[in-house]
């Protein structure tokens, strides 16, 4: 597995402010399995899985000043997730090199990336106002096929959405 993840903040001055992050996770998962019915714990036959997915996630934002206690925050924000998965039978399902065939295949993949912004009012020493919205647009695309019965080969077509959600918030600190 590899998890790697990096921020940055860097204060422009004038109350001029960025904030960026980035992480990856890669994760090389794997696992073994007997049949239900017709195996023991120590022998028989099974299957084996191998689902390697990824994760990346990126946002950043900059924050700066209409007046003294009135301040703008613009940002965007995106994300990649990934999933292969392969499903092998196995003649024996405690030894890895004892896979026969693959049984069962799925890939995928879902984007999402995103626009905000949003007002923040430092309305007294105790009391701040938010208002603003974010735009994310989505889409996700993948493909199934099972070699066994009853057999088939899916595949799902990229779709797509987006939503537009509001923000208003009083904060008492």
């Amino acid at each position: 597995d590899d998890d790697d993840f990096a921020r940055i903040e860097h204060d422009f001055g004038k109350q001029i402010r960025l904030r960026a992050q980035v992480g990856y996770f890669d994760h090389l998962f794997r696992f073994a399995q007997p049949v239900a019915a017709t195996s023991r714990y120590a022998s028989g036959a099974g299957e084996f899985v191998d689902q390697p997915n990824d994760r990346l996630d990126f946002d950043a934002q900059l924050r700066f000043p209409i007046t003294d206690a009135w301040f703008l925050i613009v940002g965007a924000a995106a994300n990649r997730n990934s999933l292969d998965r392969l499903t092998y039978a196995a003649s024996y399902w405690r030894e890895f090199d004892s896979r026969t065939a693959i049984t069962y295949e799925g890939r995928g993949a879902s984007r999402t990336t995103a626009l905000f912004a949003q007002s923040e009012l430092l309305a007294t020493g105790w009391l701040a106002l938010y208002a603003g919205g974010r735009v994310d647009w989505w889409n996700t695309e993948g493909e199934v096929i099972q070699n066994t019965a009853p057999a088939f080969d899916q595949v799902y077509g990229r779709r797509t959405d987006r939503q537009f959600s509001p923000k208003l918030a009083a904060v008492a600190t």
